[in-house]
């Protein structure tokens, strides 16, 4: 009996490698980056690392952020 152990490093990597150099070369030559960002602010920014928590404390603080 066998098996297969298939590793893909590279499979996240890659598009983040991208990601980035898009990122600064957008940076670098118009030194903005509202257009990379695509409408993600720091909210959108915190939930998608799963940090909705700090958001939460923030809105009960009255925060705006």
């Amino acid at each position: 009996m066998g098996f297969r152990m298939l590793i893909l490093p590279c499979i996240g990597m890659a598009p983040v490698i991208r990601a980035l150099r898009e990122s600064w070369r957008e940076i670098n030559s118009k030194w903005k980056d509202i257009q990379i960002c695509r409408g993600m602010g720091p909210k959108e920014f915190f939930e998608v690392l799963g940090l909705t928590e700090p958001i939460e404390i923030d809105e009960r603080a009255r925060g705006v952020a």
